[in-house]
């Protein structure tokens, strides 16, 4: 039919139409097309060409928003995390599709690119904490939100899949790909998301989030170990009496008795309010404070116990040797009650299962074998320097391990009543 100009009238309509469609949270391309008498496709300028085209139509595009995705917004920011949609799709597309995952969309909590712009940086800075939608963003202005959120000191973590996302993926604290971004994207990344969902982020935050719980717990068992047997020989020797411990029975301790436990707790199982925490300071020392007092505290009270029992057990006139295997049995059973605590450094030992890490109950039974080996069997009583114990031994280790087990369980319910006060 006869082209007609479009009037502003109808401009306005169009407008009006987009802006519907728009809001319904879909992605609007308008297409035109132009009659070109060019014969040679090299002398084609696009720039010069974009003018007098005939309008089409509208093309809509729907892309649902996943079912778990809602799920894992909500997850992370339980878990501390505060999520935010940076895009260069219609205000009112990103405002819809921000609805309907629980973003806060008032008019002070979402910005266009134009506006973004003709702030400046202390303007921007006033308003960076309302913004949780940025919308027909510019390359260079999403690094410029990574960096002003770096500079209050949060860790940032963006997404993206073009060439232009590089920088900003490359300022990025963690710089996350997708996997159907352009090669450049990926190379500026640190982590590629090969299933190109929202909700690996946040099943990889928790992963890591458990396994820094595990290696705390292992760290906490195995330091504690090593300082109970030195500050124990160490004050022997400062004190000028007899070792109560011997070194093929120290290494016995670390390997055998020790050691299994620990690789035992690098299996634990993710606590339930992992995600319910806030994230930790990147600079936090893997040693925490709480871990130093229950490592610390915990070795110098057992090495008063251990060594109160030697001094008392030498004026009793039992033979050295005996002494020396009761001391190395109680190190022993110590760490095997200690295991159990150090399975939750969150929580006391009755409010959760202590049993419920298969691996470290079979360890428990190996290192309690070789135990009453390295105690009954001549082969390993002449390695080791151990004798036979009586039940009057054991009962005494028994109530040593009980008592331990009550002081770690005291210094955990102390932090675990701090750290409630703090929140």
């Amino acid at each position: 039919g006869k082209k007609e100009i479009l009037s502003e009238q109808k401009i306005k309509e169009l407008n009006k139409k987009c802006e519907e469609l728009a809001r319904k949270g879909q992605r609007v391309l308008a297409t035109a097309y132009k009659i070109l008498r060019i014969t040679n496709l090299n002398e084609l300028r696009i720039e010069n060409e974009i003018k007098d085209l005939t309008f089409v139509g509208f093309i809509a595009l729907h892309d649902p928003i996943r079912k778990e995705v809602k799920e894992a917004i909500n997850i992370c920011r339980q878990a501390g995390m505060r999520p935010i949609i940076v895009t260069g799709d219609h205000k009112l597309t990103a405002k819809a599709i921000a609805e309907e995952l629980g973003f806060r969309t008032k008019e002070e909590n979402i910005i266009e690119g134009s506006d973004l712009e003709k702030l400046n940086d202390e303007e921007f800075g006033k308003r960076l904490e309302n913004i949780e939608i940025y919308s027909r963003v510019e390359p260079h202005q999403k690094l410029r939100i990574v960096r002003a959120w770096q500079e209050r000191g949060r860790v940032v973590a963006m997404t993206g899949d073009g060439i232009n996302d590089a920088p900003a993926l490359k300022q990025a604290d963690i710089g996350l790909a997708l996997g159907s971004a352009t090669d450049v994207a990926k190379e500026s990344s640190d982590l590629i998301l090969l299933t190109d969902n929202f909700s690996v982020i946040v099943a990889a935050v928790e992963e890591g989030r458990a396994i820094i719980d595990n290696i705390k717990k292992t760290v906490t068992l195995l330091v504690s170990q090593c300082f109970s047997e030195i500050i124990l020989v160490g004050a022997s020797i400062i004190g000028g009496i007899p070792l109560p411990i011997l070194p093929a029975q120290i290494l016995w301790e670390n390997l055998i008795e020790g050691s299994p436990q620990g690789i035992a707790l690098a299996f634990e199982l993710k606590e339930k309010d992992i995600m319910q925490r806030k994230p930790e300071d990147p600079q936090t020392p893997l040693l925490t404070r709480e871990m130093k007092t229950i490592v610390f505290g915990f070795g110098i009270f057992t090495d008063f116990i251990l060594l109160g029992l030697f001094l008392w057990l030498l004026n009793r006139g039992l033979p050295l040797a005996e002494i020396r295997t009761i001391i190395f049995a109680a190190l022993a059973i110590d760490t095997l009650f200690y295991a159990f605590s150090c399975k939750n450094l969150r929580k006391n030992i009755w409010q959760y299962n202590p049993f419920s890490n298969l691996y470290l109950i079979g360890c428990t039974i190996f290192s309690l074998a070789m135990l009453l080996i390295a105690v009954y069997i001549p082969l390993f009583q002449n390695l080791l320097k151990t004798v036979p114990l009586n039940l009057f031994d054991w009962f005494l280790l028994l109530g040593l391990g009980i008592i331990n087990l009550i002081l770690i369980e005291a210094l955990k319910r102390h932090f675990i009543i701090r750290r409630q006060t703090e929140i």
